[in-house]
């Protein structure tokens, strides 16, 4: 795949070191997972694991949570699913921006998360609270009020929309566990020569415990990665280095430190879902005529909870039908579900269930490796995915994937990608966009998955029901100067796990 990908970036004046590099982590990042210890994993992806079918992860914070899309925690634990429980298709996903702080969740909350119908969301935030209140910064970081403020709002939030949550501390700013961290040296190469040093570690302590206290005054599962932190850090940073242990630049995770954070995570989303096996949370999703729908607690069985539901959209009260078989689904159904369990907790959710046949494949000629391209010059006023019918290109070419660089001198400019991609089996498939940029998938004339541009790494997924064959695909994006030029998209199938779509699926006729 180098090879041929090199030589359409040659041919076409473009760069492919970045995609590469990426391709790369991403293959170190899964053989690490495959080959280490992964006994702090288990506890979510093992054959225990308390996930159920179709269960969603959403991490939301900050540029540490960012970076976790591509090379971290959530590469982790989405790698360790797809290879110990592939039935399961669980999403993890990563909603993050640089600079974030606690009050700048809110703004965010519902296009990056809840429009996801997350199962777990996994609050991750506070570092840039207390590193801008370093005078570089103005002195704008977050008092402990508004901190504290915010979590509760985050968490209030996440729970009416029918999701769990599950909050983090922050870890380090520094990694000397003497007391001793400076937070001029976090994300510098070289030592401040002057200047009063300023300190970290108390501040950001007392974070920690506001996180702590939020957690316990919520009642939710606190994952304490700032104890965690410093725990290892004992033992591991005899040298009391200020970085490149746990983190690059004092602040931004090694792969030590995403290791670390995935098991943290992970037992302890974990143990929130344990605690709850009344949690049944309901996705909308495509389902094939016919498909049994069985509710199920997450101990794996039904045993000690009433479960009433409704099909046309209305409350489910007592006098409901009550769940007992599994339902069978032969057209579009509004689910409403009310789950009681003997200590009186109680939860509802809904769902639309769209019935859809099977798209048959297109009729498609002898085709070549990758994808065709054709880039349009323009600047849209919106953001959005401009419409692009009757345009003429400026360039038009070939290239192996969605991996893609535009030639030197385009700036603000749309794209258009096609060809064909060949399904394996029939079923039901979801595709997933993560791109800081607009974008939008069709198989045929099908729009499955339509991400807007908002300036971050966000996911946004849609289903289709495909027979086995190849289906011609669109992929229409937009992207403005200064955004990252980076976007994936994967797919998950009968069969096949949670996965970015592999080169050997994306075809294109030859001419």
């Amino acid at each position: 795949m180098r090879k041929r990908f090199s030589r359409y970036a040659h041919q076409q004046g473009l760069a492919w070191t970045f995609v590469a590099g990426v391709v790369a982590c991403l293959t170190a990042v899964s053989a690490a997972t495959a080959a280490g210890n992964d006994a702090g994993l288990t506890a979510l992806t093992g054959p225990d694991s308390p996930l159920r079918f179709g269960d969603r992860i959403v991490f939301h914070g900050d540029s540490i949570t960012a970076q976790s899309n591509w090379e971290g925690f959530t590469t982790l634990l989405q790698s360790e699913l797809a290879r110990q429980r592939p039935d399961l298709r669980v999403r993890v996903s990563a909603a993050g921006m640089a600079g974030r702080q606690a009050p700048g969740l809110a703004p965010s909350l519902s296009y990056d998360v809840l429009d996801q119908q997350p199962t777990v969301v996994f609050i991750f935030i506070g570092v840039n609270d207390v590193w801008h209140r370093d005078p570089r910064f103005g002195g704008q970081g977050s008092s402990p009020e508004a901190y504290a403020a915010a979590l509760r709002a985050e968490i209030d939030a996440v729970q009416q929309a029918g999701a769990l949550p599950v909050l983090a501390t922050p870890a380090v700013i520094g990694e000397r566990t003497d007391g001793r961290n400076d937070m001029r040296l976090a994300m510098t190469t070289t030592p401040p020569a002057t200047g009063d040093p300023v300190p970290a570690d108390a501040l950001l302590d007392q974070y920690a415990a506001l996180s702590r206290a939020v957690a316990t005054e919520k009642g939710i599962v606190l994952c304490d990665l700032r104890a965690a932190f410093l725990e290892y850090l004992k033992a591991h940073n005899p040298e009391q280095k200020f970085q490149g242990i746990l983190t690059v630049d004092g602040v931004h995770l090694s792969t030590s430190g995403n290791r670390l954070v995935a098991e943290q995570a992970a037992q302890s989303i974990a143990a929130a879902l344990r605690a709850r096996p009344w949690f049944l949370p309901l996705h909308d999703a495509v389902v094939m005529p016919g498909t049994r729908l069985t509710l199920q607690g997450r101990n794996g069985d039904a045993a000690g909870l009433e479960i009433h539901y409704t099909v046309d959209g209305s409350e489910p009260s007592a006098a409901a039908a009550r769940y007992r078989d599994p339902l069978i689904l032969q057209a579009t159904t509004t689910l409403r579900i009310s789950v009681a369990d003997p200590h009186g907790q109680r939860f509802t959710s809904r769902a639309t269930y769209t019935v859809m046949p099977l798209r048959p494949p297109d009729a498609v000629k002898r085709t070549a490796p990758g994808l065709r391209y054709a880039l349009y010059n323009l600047k849209s006023e919106t953001k959005l995915v401009p419409d692009l019918t009757g345009r003429t290109p400026t360039h038009t070419g070939n290239w192996a994937n969605p991996f893609f660089t535009a030639p030197p001198g385009l700036t603000n400019y749309a794209a258009r990608l096609t060809g064909d991609l060949a399904i394996p089996a029939d079923g039901v498939y979801t595709f997933t966009a993560i791109s800081a940029f607009g974008s939008k998938l069709w198989i045929g004339d099908v729009l499955v998955t339509t991400h807007d541009y908002v300036g971050m790494k966000v996911s946004r997924a849609g289903e289709i029901a495909l027979a086995a064959g190849r289906h011609a695909f669109t992929i229409d994006f937009y992207r403005q100067a200064g955004s990252d030029q980076s976007q994936w998209f994967f797919i998950a199938g009968p069969g096949m796990p949670h996965q970015m779509i592999p080169d050997g699926m994306w075809q294109h006729p030859e001419p």
